[in-house]
């Protein structure tokens, strides 16, 4: 059952485990996805990378990124199901999920923007999300 708490765990001295069980054996560069988003998209895969930063309010959301790419890649909770710490910036996270890229209104925007979130626009001047929504996580210090 969702939960609309922050999570009140940290990921300070070890692991944190947040989800489901991992189900895809073989992990995915998160270079790989953020360099070629559409060959990933709907796809499910296991990605590995630290996070940038994340939700401050509640931790239901984090940005993933790689040595090497200027692009990240935020993560959502399936069914806003389970939240990570608000002290997870800098750790290493394992997840797994599926790849999508959206359009955001500009509500959404700013509301991202309001908790912390760094916010990519096209030419156009639209917000654009490369994203996932996660099934299994595990962020370690």
């Amino acid at each position: 059952m969702p939960s609309s708490q922050p999570s009140q765990s940290s990921t300070k001295g070890g692991k944190v485990k947040r989800g489901a069980e991992f189900t895809v054996a073989k992990e995915t560069m998160l270079t790989e996805v953020l360099k070629a988003p559409g060959s990933f998209e709907g796809k499910t895969v296991k990605i590995r990378g630290e996070v940038a930063r994340c939700c401050m309010k509640k931790g239901c959301w984090m940005e993933l990124t790689a040595d090497g790419v200027d692009r990240g890649m935020r993560i959502r909770f399936k069914d806003y199901g389970f939240f990570v710490p608000v002290d997870s910036a800098g750790a290493q996270a394992l997840v797994e999920g599926q790849v999508n890229t959206r359009k955001l209104d500009e509500s959404t925007a700013k509301h991202l923007a309001d908790e912390g979130a760094e916010i990519l626009r096209n030419e156009a001047g639209e917000a654009i999300e490369l994203g996932m929504v996660a099934t299994a996580i595990e962020l370690t210090r």
